[in-house]
């Protein structure tokens, strides 16, 4: 669900993912906070930034990764690349967008402010629709590699507390 996998203008992965479990961004919300103020972001993105979120640790890469910043080209969530794989398209859903740190929730739409405010390039954000939408089809290169059927349909997608949700009724 939550972390951060940057693709550079070819579709390749950059450098190793960095999930929701991993910590290592606390610095980083506190400087959300104060570029954004902590009511703002709550406002916008119905949150503050947690060190889970991807926004954070894109400013983390920014610091201490700079090569893998400056050529990135697309940012997508973990599962969101297992999708990018099997059918090449970027494509996230709104549940998981909610949790960069990036999303105006009340919009449903990528926030300009929060992009703008971060210094973050808006084109490296994928296609949001909601969770049941279909994106593309499995591709020849996505069935090839995972033995798919070749057109398979294949929806945005939820996290595991949104498929929980629907799951419960």
């Amino acid at each position: 669900m939550h972390g951060l996998v940057l693709l550079d203008g070819d579709g390749s992965v950059l450098r190793p993912a960095i999930l929701w479990n991993d910590q290592r961004c606390a610095a980083e919300c506190d400087e959300i906070h104060d570029r954004v103020g902590l009511r703002t972001v709550i406002e916008v993105t119905g949150k503050p930034a947690l060190s889970g979120f991807t926004a954070p640790k894109i400013l983390w890469v920014q610091r201490h990764d700079p090569s893998a910043y400056n050529a990135a080209r697309t940012m997508l969530l973990p599962k969101d690349y297992v999708r990018y794989r099997l059918t090449g398209e970027a494509l996230c859903d709104v549940g998981d967008a909610s949790g960069t740190s990036l999303f105006d929730v009340g919009r449903r739409q990528w926030s300009d402010a929060m992009v703008n405010a971060l210094g973050l390039p808006l084109g490296w954000l994928p296609r949001v629709v909601e969770s049941p939408v279909p994106g593309d089809p499995v591709s020849c290169d996505g069935a090839a590699a995972s033995g798919l059927l070749e057109g398979t349909p294949v929806v945005a997608g939820a996290g595991d507390q949104q498929a929980e949700a629907v799951g419960c009724g």
